[in-house]
């Protein structure tokens, strides 16, 4: 379960997803918005998950179950965790741009004061780092980082990073209310985000269902003013507060891509209709999914979700 999709990104196009960590969510941070749940241990140590090779024959495999119509804009690191913990990272990426798509990674960035891990990203076409706070106090509460992550040392991983990548360097800042949406706020981290000189600087709402239950949308007011607070300062800025669900890569194998997909990316009901349809399978499957406990139901804004069960 290592190739998904593809799947519409809200950062890259439609993205053949690769989740390079195991099936248990293994990350630095358990963030109050994460989609994925919650992070029973916070991790710092990176190590083996996968093979370079394993990664590159699924992918192989997964692109020629793919029809014509549904060939991906990119490839994209994005798994159920921080992909920066992967030992192999470097290789992983070098042997996925022989596919000749642009390879791409996302990551909470928290690890970017290490020299290996830039070096690794450095080999990416794109990449998209995480920015929520510059405020200490409020990136403790809102990223819960593993305790041996010190935030100066994240910030300056950051602008080290930001100062020699030559690939298509993209921000995300998940807004939310009555935690970093104050014009305070807002104003810190688009000054800090100029320094880096990102193509585009997102900002995000929680859309899918959060970790944890006190995690709301700011109000719209708030949010086009965050973005405009962004564009005053010449950052080049998308408010992002929808999704696209109604498009999807599928393989013809239901059961599986359900599986792959909710791993890493919470599946709303009429993404769900879409892979069905698509691989021409009836709702008993997404049933025996359900009563095998593999996925579960979460409503969450008037819309209903499914994710993998693993992550509660």
């Amino acid at each position: 379960m290592i190739a998904f999709g593809p799947v519409p990104s809200r950062r890259f196009g439609m993205s053949l997803g690769i989740n390079n960590i195991s099936h248990v969510k293994d990350c630095t941070y358990s963030c109050i918005y994460c989609q994925l749940g919650r992070t029973k241990e916070r991790n710092t140590t990176k190590k083996t998950y996968f093979h370079p090779e394993t990664i590159v024959e699924e992918v192989n495999n997964h692109l020629r179950k793919l029809d014509d119509n549904h060939l991906p804009d990119c490839i994209t690191i994005v798994p159920d965790g921080e992909p920066t913990l992967d030992l192999h990272l470097a290789e992983e990426i070098r042997l996925l741009k022989k596919f000749e798509y642009p390879v791409g990674v996302v990551t909470n960035a928290s690890l970017l004061f290490d020299k290996k891990v830039r070096e690794a990203l450095h080999l990416t076409n794109q990449v998209c780092i995480k920015v929520d706070s510059l405020c200490e106090s409020t990136w403790k509460h809102i990223n819960r980082p593993a305790p041996e992550i010190n935030f100066r040392q994240y910030l300056n991983g950051l602008t080290t990073f930001a100062a020699k990548y030559r690939g298509k360097l993209f921000t995300e800042t998940m807004l939310i209310d009555s935690f970093n949406d104050k014009e305070a706020e807002i104003e810190k981290i688009a000054s800090f985000l100029v320094q880096l000189q990102p193509l585009k600087a997102f900002l995000l709402t929680p859309v899918r269902p959060p970790s944890e239950r006190m995690v709301r949308i700011p109000t719209d007011e708030k949010l086009q003013r965050a973005q405009h607070i962004f564009r005053l300062h010449g950052l080049n800025t998308e408010l992002l507060k929808e999704t696209n669900e109604n498009t999807v890569g599928t393989t013809g194998n239901a059961y599986e891509d359900i599986l792959n997909i909710s791993a890493v990316h919470p599946i709303r009901e009429d993404m769900m209709k879409k892979i069905l349809e698509k691989n021409n399978s009836e709702k008993y499957v997404l049933n025996s999914l359900i009563d095998e406990k593999l996925i579960k139901v979460v409503n969450y804004r008037g819309s209903k979700y499914y994710l993998r069960y693993h992550q509660f």
